[in-house]
């Protein structure tokens, strides 16, 4: 009803305001043969030029970051499912980080030859950042890696980002960046439908960041946002000895349970 009446405006009137709910794009704007409305949501245009005009921010995609050699782009594999449970080296899939982080649990894991087979392909190492690239409902979401996570293989549906250039970009704002809502609006409308997953694709490269020209800021939300990451990561690798450690303890209680002959 509220599209019906908007289109009913719009064709009435030209200078009515676009929105999501209805808006007019010439031809020769489509990009790529696209055709879904959402591709070119106004209201996402509008606030970036906002923030444009504030002068204190630089309007830059990932893709002109990537061209001018401060990011690098790269993909996780697939390995088959026959290798689930072949040994401890986690294999992490999209759905096992949140948060800006990887889950202290993972559910499958794989063995040092599988590893080794993907170590030097993926190149996995600290402050490199995970995002979602495919994946229903999970695209968009990230994860930096702490020096207790670089010992393990990601899935294909992920993109590895590593910033090359700390000068202007750190990974530390580079992942709070991405997870600002003028962004995540950007990856949504630039999230199609593949078969049965949705899926980013290199679309990824057109998401614009507004990177704050202020150097104390940016310098600012990098401390902030290391330090929470940093944090966190040493209290999940606690946790996660703790738990084998009671592990240990259960299975050696068995054991001597066993060797008295209690069970």
């Amino acid at each position: 009803m509220q599209i019906g009446k908007r289109y009913h405006d719009l064709r009435q009137n030209f200078n009515e305001k676009y929105d999501h709910l209805g808006f007019f794009i010439d031809v020769q704007n489509l990009k790529k043969g696209i055709l879904m409305p959402k591709y070119y949501n106004p209201e996402i245009k509008n606030e970036l030029r906002r923030l444009k005009e504030t002068g204190h921010y630089d309007l830059v995609s990932i893709g002109e970051l990537e061209g001018q050699n401060t990011l690098q782009i790269s993909c996780g594999h697939e390995i088959g499912s026959i290798n689930y449970g072949t040994g401890d080296i986690p294999f992490i899939r999209t759905s096992e980080i949140s948060n800006w982080e990887i889950a202290a649990d993972p559910t499958h894991c794989v063995s040092e030859d599988i590893y080794e087979m993907y170590r030097t392909k993926q190149d996995l190492q600290k402050d490199d950042i995970l995002i979602v690239n495919d994946g229903t409902y999970l695209v968009g979401r990230t994860a930096i890696l702490s020096e207790f996570d670089v010992k393990i293989v990601i899935q294909s549906h992920f993109r590895k980002i590593r910033v090359l250039d700390w000068s202007d970009l750190t990974p530390y704002l580079l992942l709070y960046l991405l997870g600002l809502r003028i962004v995540q609006n950007q990856i949504e409308a630039k999230t199609f439908r593949q078969a049965t997953i949705s899926t980013l694709g290199n679309r990824l490269r057109e998401i614009i960041l507004p990177i704050p020209k202020n150097s104390k800021l940016k310098a600012e939300i990098s401390e902030s946002v290391e330090l929470i990451v940093g944090k966190r990561a040493k209290l999940r690798n606690q946790a996660m000895h703790i738990q084998f450690d009671d592990k240990k303890e259960n299975v050696m209680g068995l054991q001597n349970k066993a060797a008295r002959g209690n069970i």
